[in-house]
């Protein structure tokens, strides 16, 4: 018998003490770069947005991975998970040859409207908040990750409103209605935190900032459209687009960073103002000299009549009487009365904003905010829109964007325009705003953040691109071209302003980024 002496045991123990060793070093590891992923970027000496833009598409690509093994398993027990298996592998889902319980039976009929509806709402939201939490733990706004994941969900990647279990026709439409419900929420949660009386006192670098912001981006863009072989008229057209600006999208992530309420914060919002209105002014002088509109100069003059009237007796009215009917709603056993005056106020000056006063939706719904910040109830009405908005309305408005965007359809024959008027559009953005902002008094860096606020061209550009497409002024290549600059506008300004901001200027709201 051959006994063992505690020295025979020492090798095994020793290695058995590295093996934990390793696993506990590797366990470390991984903890660390899901709880602070920042060091991922810090220590290679990257920007943590590059980071976190690989960390997606890693995440996207193992998800279609598994979705090949997981919605084979799926398939035998659901339609659901054998169509979609099939749309990624690009299958057809029931040959006509193979007898299927299902034969006869058209895709849009697998599954009611409503249902189609609920399940295409649930993957919206879950992809928002998650990507958004997924860019906040990379240091970057919420924001940010939830028009990527538009983008992923979007045509140009998984296609998902083309998915066979889709079949509703009208989905896309609706999740644009609720889109748009977000964006007016948001842009009405903006004017509520905007101080009325410093937007005042900012008035003369808004106003030059926002002329300016209109005047450059339409003579680059026009310049940088002709040598590609547009005729004046679509060159001029392209730069309109480049001259449109929708700061929903730096709204939100300023507010992420605490600094909404800066002097240069206010007039950015105030600039987007002036933008709107004189881009609206000049698309509907485009479209009546062109041939798309009647009435000649009198059509133009009664434009911007109309809008001079809205946003006065809009304000005029608003002043009076929404202190004073807020105080009598309080006051009404009504559940949650002040609230619902609320939204039926953001919605109505929306709706005349655009349908009676010529201007977007937007700056009806930014106006509303304006005037209910005056009233006494403006951090009650502040706490519970923000959960009604941030919960899931303002996060379907940030994927549709990416929804809409289909680069597959430009071609490699559009790429280099396509490259080009995105980076005219970041630096005529930042060049004219910032002239202006600097001729009315703001310094250097005060001129570099205003104009880079100002970049992103939003739901704005997007209407603007519509117009011309619908008029036949732009091709479906050039619209695709114009949404992908949108897009990328839209994307690269969370990011230059947070590199503008330094971390400690202030701290994100609970509510506006991970909701209730």
């Amino acid at each position: 018998m051959i006994r063992l002496t505690p020295e025979a045991y020492q090798p095994d123990v020793q290695r058995l003490y590295t093996e934990i060793k390793d696993v506990w070093q590797a366990h470390l590891l991984v903890e660390n770069i899901w709880l602070q992923p920042h060091i991922v970027g810090r220590s290679l000496r990257l920007h943590p947005g590059l980071v976190f833009v690989a960390v997606v598409g890693i995440l996207v690509s193992a998800g279609a991975l598994a979705a090949l093994v997981i919605f084979p398993l799926l398939g035998s027990a659901g339609v659901v998970g054998h169509y979609v298996r099939c749309e990624i592998l690009g299958l057809e889902p029931w040959p006509e040859a193979v007898d299927h319980p299902f034969k006869g039976i058209k895709e849009a009929e697998l599954m009611d409207p409503l249902l189609q509806f609920l399940l295409a709402l649930a993957i919206v939201v879950i992809a928002a908040k998650g990507s958004g939490y997924l860019s906040t733990r990379l240091g970057q706004p919420a924001v940010l990750g939830e028009l990527l994941a538009g983008l992923i969900l979007g045509p140009t990647v998984l296609d998902m409103l083309h998915w066979p279990v889709f079949g509703d026709e009208h989905l896309g439409e609706t999740l644009s209605h609720l889109a748009h419900l977000g964006v007016l929420f948001l842009m009405f949660i903006a004017g509520l935190e905007i101080d009325v009386k410093g937007m005042m006192d900012a008035g003369r670098p808004a106003v030059l900032a926002g002329l300016m912001g209109v005047i450059t981006p339409v003579a680059l863009g026009m310049a940088t459209a002709l040598p590609f072989g547009f005729d004046p008229q679509q060159g001029l057209f392209i730069g309109l687009v480049l001259a449109a600006t929708s700061v929903s999208i730096s709204a939100q992530c300023l507010m992420e960073l605490g600094v909404l309420g800066s002097q240069v914060c206010v007039a950015l919002l105030g600039a987007a103002v002036v933008d709107d209105v004189l881009v609206i002014l000049l698309l509907s002088l485009f479209v009546t000299l062109t041939g798309g509109g009647s009435g000649g100069v009198v059509a133009v003059i009664w434009v911007l009549v109309k809008m001079i009237a809205f946003l006065g007796l809009a304000t005029w009215l608003g002043v009076r009487l929404i202190p004073r009917l807020g105080s009598l709603v309080d006051q009404l056993p009504i559940s949650e009365g002040v609230m619902a005056l609320v939204v039926v106020v953001t919605l109505l000056y929306a709706w005349a904003a655009e349908a009676l006063g010529g201007v977007a939706a937007i700056t009806g719904a930014f106006l509303a905010g304006l005037l209910f910040a005056r009233t006494p109830l403006r951090h009650y009405v502040e706490t519970r829109m923000s959960t009604l908005a941030y919960t899931w309305l303002v996060p379907v408005f940030f994927v549709s964007i990416g929804l809409e965007a289909n680069a597959l359809a430009l071609g490699l024959a559009g790429l280099p325009f396509t490259l080009l008027i995105t980076i005219v559009a970041l630096i005529s953005k930042v060049l004219g705003c910032g002239i202006g902002a600097r001729l009315g008094g703001f310094s250097n860096s005060e001129a570099l953040r205003l104009g880079v606020g100002m970049t992103s061209r939003g739901e704005v550009g997007l209407i603007v691109a519509s117009v011309g497409l619908d008029a036949g002024l732009i091709g479906e290549e050039i619209f695709a071209g114009m949404v992908l600059m949108v897009l990328a506008t839209t994307l690269l300004t969370p990011i230059m302003l947070r590199a503008l901001y330094p971390q400690s200027v202030g701290q994100p709201e609970p509510t506006e980024v991970t909701g209730p």
